[in-house]
């Protein structure tokens, strides 16, 4: 276990490109269980049940962290090669409910004017639970939820026509922040409207001095298309797996 007075020390010694999941769970979790191989890999399991495995985690790092894994463990996430090993070294049945493409902001965006502005939701007089909801639906059909997002942390792309897409920014970490969340209502699609609401996002986070990374699912190469345009490039993969 680590205090809390120690977190931010600990993930500041921590933090790399592709550890800011982990870093964010060790920065919010209260309580949160932490265990490390010899080669470097980390598991942080938050209360509830959620493990996540470092990157880069070797396998037999990731066959490891399992054998200290405790029962209360119901999703596990991480590198695919690596979520793979650990829950196969697990007892019960568990799920792939999600392969994705790991991406990060690296590029300048190539995107057509379009129309509107980037707003927190806390400044419109309206909330969007009914499109978390259709997300949810849309995006997790062999189950599991997202992130959940503060209003503080939802932001929405609109005009005087009203919302067009909406996303959450979740700081991760020191230096990171993740995009979660992304929807745009199936009349508003294919105006750009998601790719200028991320490229925004991730402008915001970089004034703050936050790197941007977020995944897409693999059998979503429309949306791929769409962070690509606003400055995104694939860096790894990342699977989210659940326990039945």
């Amino acid at each position: 276990m680590i205090a809390v007075a120690d977190r931010r020390a600990f993930a500041t010694a921590l933090d790399r490109d592709r550890n800011s999941a982990v870093c964010e769970a060790i920065l919010g979790a209260t309580p949160l269980e932490l265990y490390a191989t010899d080669d470097g890999s980390l598991l942080a399991i938050e209360p509830r049940g959620v493990a996540r495995l470092s990157d880069p985690t070797s396998l037999d790092g990731a066959r490891a962290l399992a054998s200290v894994a405790l029962d209360h463990i119901t999703v596990a996430r991480g590198p695919v090669a690596a979520a793979e090993a650990f829950v196969g070294a697990l007892p019960g049945t568990w799920t792939k409910i999600f392969t994705g493409c790991e991406m990060a902001w690296l590029a300048a965006p190539d995107l057509k004017p379009v129309a509107g502005e980037l707003r927190c939701s806390t400044e419109l007089a309206r909330a969007f639970d009914d499109w978390r909801d259709a997300f949810i639906a849309e995006v997790f059909t062999a189950g599991g939820s997202p992130p959940p997002v503060a209003a503080e942390h939802l932001y929405v792309w609109t005009s005087p026509t009203g919302p067009h897409a909406m996303a959450g920014l979740l700081p991760q970490g020191p230096s990171g922040s993740r995009i979660v969340t992304v929807y745009t209502p199936p009349g508003e699609r294919g105006r750009g409207y998601a790719s200028a609401l991320t490229a925004a996002l991730s402008e915001r986070a970089r004034t703050e001095g936050r790197g941007v990374t977020l995944d897409v699912a693999v059998d979503d190469p429309w949306a791929r298309r769409a962070y690509e345009r606003a400055g995104f490039r694939a860096v790894g993969d990342s699977a989210v797996y659940q326990r039945r």
